[in-house]
């Protein structure tokens, strides 16, 4: 007979195991079964009594396929794949429900720890994600322009479980600022006001920068949300080739080869507490280059490294290649 004596948050999240701890008495074989529905994910088997913890998360965290939302419209929609619901079956007539996947942070909690005001850009868009348990989620975007006024944009009500997101997509905003009879370029601001139910949520800040361009980052941080920011130089381009050759009565002859491109990419100078939340894309279990509207898987390839400029700033340098290299291969 297995007894559960202690089960996890009912959220947990997927870079810290989700601990188990069951109590075993007698010496018959007990199996912990994980599933996924139907399908059995993993299982352990006990023999020997006493105190069992068991690590559910290391099986359903696979499970999980997050990726940036690109949408366009001024609402939170639903994100996909970005939890799972396990059950941990202990005995024939015994399991116990988890979802997970997310984070172990209170529901409707923020899962960004990035400070603000954040920066946006023409052209490029942010997300704010929450963990919510069939709740309904509106909210008002108020748009300060450059004289003073203000613009007020109304979300529609949205009933979502699970991950909510708002794509903040200053297209999308421009484009309404401009139905409502303003210029766009007067934009100096973006405020967000979400609200879950009859409850207020804290407010995020924007501010819209014109100047400079460079290469935006989205990256999977320690919340489970995903996180974006635009580096200000594109310092170096490098590219590798790798050729298999055989020799053969002709002679030398190319039968495979391999395209691989790097780049260094570098912050400018920016204050400890910024360079503390960029340092998470160096551990980050999946990392993107925004480009247009398509958010391209990346490999991290440097650890974080931080140098100085002429005002004694620090400043984040990475090194990244694409996922997906280019192959050749002939018959």
């Amino acid at each position: 007979m297995i007894d559960l004596t202690a089960k996890p948050e009912k959220f947990s999240s997927v870079y810290r195991p989700v601990i188990y701890t069951l109590t075993k008495t007698g010496t018959e074989k007990e199996t912990v079964q994980i599933l996924d529905g139907s399908t059995v994910l993993g299982m352990k088997q006990f023999v020997t009594a006493g105190r069992i913890a068991v690590n559910v998360s290391e099986y359903y965290r696979n499970l999980i396929e997050t990726a940036p939302v690109i949408d366009d419209s001024l609402s939170f929609v639903h994100a996909v794949k970005r939890t799972v619901t396990a059950r941990i079956d202990v005995t024939a007539d015994s399991s116990v429900l988890l979802t997970s996947g997310i984070t172990d942070l209170a529901l409707s909690t923020l899962l960004s720890n990035a400070p603000g005001p954040r920066i946006l850009r023409p052209g490029e868009w942010d997300e704010l994600s929450y963990l919510v348990d069939e709740q309904v989620l509106a909210g008002t975007i108020i748009v300060t322009m450059k004289n003073g006024q203000e613009i007020t944009l109304q979300m529609p009500n949205s009933s979502i479980d699970g991950v909510a997101v708002l794509v903040v997509h200053y297209d999308s905003i421009a484009e309404a600022v401009q139905l409502k009879g303003a210029d766009p370029a007067g934009m100096a601001g973006i405020k967000i006001k979400p609200t879950l139910g009859c409850y207020d949520l804290p407010e995020v800040e924007y501010r819209i920068v014109r100047s400079g361009c460079g290469v935006r980052i989205a990256w999977w941080n320690r919340r489970g949300g995903i996180d974006y920011y635009t580096f200000r130089s594109d310092l170096d381009k490098s590219y590798t080739t790798e050729r298999t050759k055989i020799k053969t009565a002709e002679g030398w002859r190319t039968v495979s080869s391999e395209v691989e491109d790097e780049r260094n990419i570098s912050s400018g100078g920016l204050p400890g507490f910024m360079l503390e939340w960029l340092g998470e894309i160096v551990s980050a279990p999946k990392v993107w280059l925004i480009d247009g509207n398509q958010a391209i898987p990346i490999d991290i390839t440097s650890d974080v490294i931080t140098t100085f400029d002429q005002a004694e700033m620090p400043q984040l340098e990475l090194t990244f290649r694409s996922i997906d290299t280019e192959k050749m291969q002939t018959t």
